[in-house]
């Protein structure tokens, strides 16, 4: 069905949507499939109190929320109407995301789905796919999450873009990713501020715990980390494969002011100006004898070579 309004959802604190065959049976598409996509201001679905959603077996297509709104009070145009181009959770949340197609949503910032404040997040067997970010200085184009816990297994992130983050953008956060697929993911340079962060993952001040992921072909052209940048946060990694990722700073991981641990990882054919596997800058890396060559550590970080 087309999309053509969003929904100020206040006084929701529950919420199912769910499709019994699969997500190419039921869709919800901004666009109407056959022509452009329509310029909105206000992103599908906004939720400013507690909310529990599940959301099960959907697609969500051809979405462009990147026009601004008239704020009377600053007296300036406002784009928080599209922070999230379908999804904006204000508020505690526990969300069940499983079985779902998010493909071609143009946001102005923080993704095509962002939650804050207290999130509890299970995404299972999901695809992002062809997502972008308006903003220059954009924080992700797949999902923005601050503040919360996320367990994430077998979910496919291809072709997304965003100044930071190019798939995923995670603060203050604790994340479990399990068996998921990062392809393609682009984090491009801002002009003003002249870099970019994480092909496929962003994270300030989090932890991620992360087995058996792939990521393939990711990029951070003329920034850092081309798989994933990392900043004071600590990252857990096995049996991760990392493959033909690319950054002028850490062609698959970016490190600064973190921690970071790796058994059992495969590191292979990624390519960086500055460290073609791993960059550090005031960090710590404890791996494996021989399992990660080619690594770049500045004057303030150390590496500990010991198995996990």
């Amino acid at each position: 069905m087309p999309a053509t309004a969003a929904f100020d959802n206040s006084n929701i604190t529950s919420l199912t949507l769910s499709c019994c065959g699969d997500a190419g049976s039921c869709i919800i598409d901004g666009g109407a499939a056959s022509s452009t996509p329509i310029a909105r201001t206000k992103r599908l679905f906004r939720f400013k109190q507690a909310i529990i959603l599940d959301i099960q077996g959907i697609t969500f297509q051809n979405f462009n929320c990147s026009l601004p709104t008239f704020d009377d009070y600053y007296n300036e145009p406002s784009y928080r109407g599209c922070y999230g181009g379908l999804l904006y959770t204000e508020s505690a949340a526990l969300v069940t995301f499983k079985h779902n197609y998010v493909s071609k949503v143009k946001s102005y910032n923080y993704g095509a789905l962002g939650f804050v404040d207290g999130t509890f997040l299970v995404f299972e067997s999901n695809t992002f796919s062809d997502n972008s970010a308006v903003n220059a200085s954009s924080y992700s184009a797949g999902v923005y999450i601050d503040d919360s816990t996320v367990f994430m297994n077998g979910n496919f992130f291809f072709r997304n873009t965003a100044w930071v983050g190019g798939a995923l953008y995670f603060e203050d956060s604790h994340v479990e990713a399990f068996c998921n697929k990062f392809e393609g993911n682009q984090a491009l340079k801002d002009v003003e501020f002249n870099d970019c962060y994480g092909g496929a993952i962003s994270l300030g001040d989090s932890s991620l715990d992360a087995k058996f992921n792939q990521f393939i072909n990711n990029t951070a052209t003329g920034g850092s980390g081309g798989a994933i940048y990392s900043e004071s946060s600590q990252l857990y990694f096995t049996s991760n494969n990392f493959s033909f990722n690319t950054a002028d700073y850490g062609g698959a991981v970016y490190g600064e002011g973190s921690g970071i641990v790796t058994n059992a990882d495969s590191f292979t054919k990624n390519a960086a100006t500055t460290g073609n596997n791993t960059a550090l800058y005031n960090a710590v890396m404890k791996t494996c004898p021989g399992t990660l060559l080619d690594v770049f550590v500045d004057p303030y970080s150390i590496t500990v070579v010991q198995c996990v």
